[in-house]
């Protein structure tokens, strides 16, 4: 997905996966944010497994993505993976709803709905169910 930041397009990642919402270092200085102290310095392991990252800064970015307009605190970290990367806290904040099959989120804010659909369904190839044969040789154990 894509946002505008500062009317600058960008890359945006969705994933649950994250624990924090994450914007790239290169992009604050590229933008000159100003930055604040993060006010519980943690290690972010899932970057680099061997050190980890110490994160202690971070950041307000004002997004924009279609008629979605929000400010999102996020944590500083120097990453190659994309710019934004939307953790558990953006769609708890928001109240998401993700439907995995359709590969969209939707949520509300005060009057508007959005809806965010991040590949078109015919871009999507269907799984083509597979012919199985029945061994009876074949044990499955736990």
């Amino acid at each position: 997905m894509r946002c505008l930041v500062l009317g600058n397009v960008f890359t945006v990642i969705v994933g649950s996966g994250s624990c924090c919402n994450c914007f790239s270092t290169r992009l604050v200085h590229t933008l000159s944010l100003s930055t604040q102290p993060h006010p519980f310095p943690y290690r972010l392991d899932w970057i680099n497994p061997h050190n980890g990252i110490i994160v202690n800064t971070r950041v307000l970015v004002p997004i924009q993505i279609g008629n979605y307009i929000d400010q999102i605190l996020c944590d500083v970290i120097p990453m190659d993976i994309g710019h934004i990367i939307f953790g558990r806290p953006w769609p708890f904040d928001n109240n998401t709803l993700h439907d995995g099959f359709s590969n969209k989120i939707t949520f509300s804010q005060i009057t508007n709905i959005f809806c965010f659909l991040f590949l078109l369904l015919r871009y999507m190839q269907m799984p083509v169910p597979l012919k199985r044969k029945f061994n009876k040789n074949i044990c499955l154990s736990r």
